[in-house]
């Protein structure tokens, strides 16, 4: 599998009020593919809002 991370080149950085984070999950399947879930977060000064909330319960395709 081709390793295709972005190097680390912010580590150290602090995370402050105004950046945005990507949160990505992968999840591999037996059969070979995988599922990936994807969101985004907002930094704020009270804490952080995830933008994929609004959007939870619903499927595509028939998928449960």
């Amino acid at each position: 599998m081709k390793d295709t991370r972005f190097p680390a080149s912010h580590a150290v950085r602090p995370v402050e009020a105004g950046m945005v984070i990507s949160v990505e999950t992968t999840i591999p399947n037996p059969s070979g593919d995988f599922t990936k879930l994807e969101d985004a977060m907002a930094v704020t000064a009270e804490g952080h809002e995830m933008f994929g909330q609004r959007c939870r319960g619903w499927s595509r395709g028939g998928m449960a």
